[in-house]
């Protein structure tokens, strides 16, 4: 003997004899039965809060230990999931402990090692279209990632919780300056963080204007002034007018309204104006 002996097999007993010059050797001594158990696996957690799911480091110092691990409510077993140190230990739940042990050659198992709570949170869920302009309204559609999920949002500028309400179908924005604030909660996850779109302008159709007047004997006509057909008639022409000149690019003043931006009249115009913009107010000048 030299120096410590090192024990990695488990069930091992050391035998010893004393020998000195001039005397018997000694009886032999035998030590009792060494247990060698696998070191107990250790855990790295992401700090906080992980989006979407969590990466789990697990170690052991044994040499060549297999690692075990279980992200249920159950203790890891042999049968449990082998962890794979390439690639960590996925968790997409959350409030999940991770429960682990180690084997290794010669040894007897680890106790099991459980982790702290790994906290998961939702992804956020996605605003289409992201804002932009609009003729009187926009329809948004919100998406999650997750089947189960619910997506509560807001339209006045105010962060969503669940007494928002639950996005079912297309979203009509109606007034400009519009932003939408939506997130995600799920049964097995945290509530995800606001998503939040780029504001919403909507604009009012612009106005139509239509013209009525009066036939005098004659039927009139005149081709409107941003007419390509139009550019040798500057006034309006006081002849009959034959059904294959009234065409869509001429309009005859005839009674019939029509949609125009100015012209020449025989008589007094008649101007309606409208828009298909619900409960617009229509500014003019002349």
């Amino acid at each position: 003997y030299r120096g410590p002996i090192v024990i990695q097999q488990t069930n091992s007993r050391i035998k010893a004899v004393a020998k000195e010059d001039g005397k018997e050797t000694s009886d032999i001594s035998v030590s009792e039965v060494f247990v060698i158990v696998a070191v107990q696996p250790s855990f790295t957690i992401p700090l906080g809060v992980s989006v979407g799911e969590a990466t789990v480091q697990i170690n052991t110092i044994s040499p060549g230990a297999t690692i075990f691990v279980s992200i249920e409510s159950s203790d890891a077993t042999s049968m449990s999931q082998t962890y794979n140190p390439s690639t960590g230990l996925i968790v997409n739940q959350t409030r999940t402990h991770v429960k682990a042990f180690a084997t290794a050659p010669g040894s007897v198992s680890s106790p099991i090692a459980v982790s702290d709570a790994i906290l998961v949170a939702a992804i956020s869920p996605s605003i289409t279209p992201d804002g932009g302009t609009f003729l009187d309204f926009a329809e948004v559609t919100l998406t999650s990632t997750y089947t189960e999920a619910k997506v509560h949002y807001t339209i006045d500028g105010s962060d969503p919780d669940l007494s928002s309400p639950v996005f079912e179908f297309p979203i009509r924005i109606q007034h400009t300056g519009t932003v939408i604030k939506a997130m995600t909660t799920h049964p097995l996850l945290e509530n995800s963080q606001s998503s939040e779109s780029k504001t919403f302008i909507i604009k009012a159709s612009p106005p139509q204007l239509t013209a009525q007047c009066c036939a005098t004997a004659q039927e009139w006509f005149h081709y409107g002034p941003k007419s390509t057909n139009a550019a040798a008639h500057e006034h309006e022409h006081a002849r009959p007018v034959s059904s294959g000149e009234a065409t869509s690019k001429p309009y005859a003043a005839d009674s019939k309204s029509t949609d125009i931006e100015s012209g020449v009249f025989t008589e007094d115009a008649k101007i309606s104006i409208s828009t298909a913009t619900p409960g617009a107010v229509i500014h003019f000048t002349l």
